[in-house]
């Protein structure tokens, strides 16, 4: 269901020019690699050229772990998203909480709900 729904979403943004396929996070045969593909393209040309190149480096996903959901549904309605399909979306960010792990490291709000689990099950 989660793929059905990712290709419509990735549909609709498309043909409305909402994101271009130069985009490398969410577009078929694109990824992390073709992008560094690409950027090594581009600075080897410019070095070669003899022109500056700055490179900046952004780490989008711990932004995405502590988005908000609520801004996140605005942002959809905004875009159009609507009907079933945002009911959709709702429902599978409802509920859901964020958490960290560092190796065995395990951030607090995950310890909690673990130690509610055993809690029922020993209870």
């Amino acid at each position: 269901m989660e793929g059905v729904i990712n290709n419509q979403l990735l549909r609709y943004l498309l043909d409305r020019h909402l994101i271009t396929r130069k985009q490398h996070g969410f577009i078929k045969r694109k990824s992390v690699c073709t992008n560094m593909l690409e950027c090594l393209e581009d600075w080897t040309l410019n070095f070669q050229a003899r022109h500056v190149t700055d490179v900046i480096y952004f780490d989008f996903k711990k932004a995405f772990d502590t988005v908000c959901h609520n801004k996140l549904l605005s942002i959809l309605k905004s875009y159009g998203i609507s009907g079933k399909l945002l009911s959709w979306i709702e429902a599978f960010l409802c509920g859901r909480s964020q958490c960290a792990r560092m190796g065995e490291a395990i951030s607090a709000a995950v310890l909690f709900l673990l130690l509610m689990v055993f809690l029922k099950e020993v209870c």
